[in-house]
């Protein structure tokens, strides 16, 4: 008997420490530098969009950035379930990747043009 008390004690004392542990707070400002990053970048197209719109591969550049950009933060914030936080990080690679492509093809075109 003693033990069956002692057990449904010790029952009773965890659940009021998990009741009673502080919640996790959120750290605001985690990605700062994403935000401002994205802010950036918009700011940029915004504001040379008739320059840009001259160099298709750099307007294109930038716009495929932004959406890597966007998606890379929506897969840190969203809350959506694995499947779809793994179809998104597919998506920010394959954005990565068609930055890569056009930022060489720029790259040789300076050299070789």
């Amino acid at each position: 008997m003693a033990r069956m008390s002692k057990r449904i004690s010790n029952k009773i004392t965890k659940t009021k420490e998990q009741q009673n542990a502080p919640k996790e707070q959120k750290k605001y400002g985690k990605d700062i530098w994403l935000i401002l990053l994205i802010v950036i970048n918009f700011l940029l197209l915004v504001t040379m969009w008739e320059s840009l719109i001259l160099a298709p591969i750099s307007f294109a550049t930038y716009l495929v950035l932004e959406i890597a950009l966007v998606i890379m933060y929506a897969n840190r914030h969203a809350k959506v379930s694995d499947n779809v936080r793994e179809w998104l990080y597919k998506a920010q690679i394959f954005f990565m990747g068609i930055i890569l492509l056009l930022f060489l093809y720029t790259v040789v075109a300076y050299i070789f043009g």
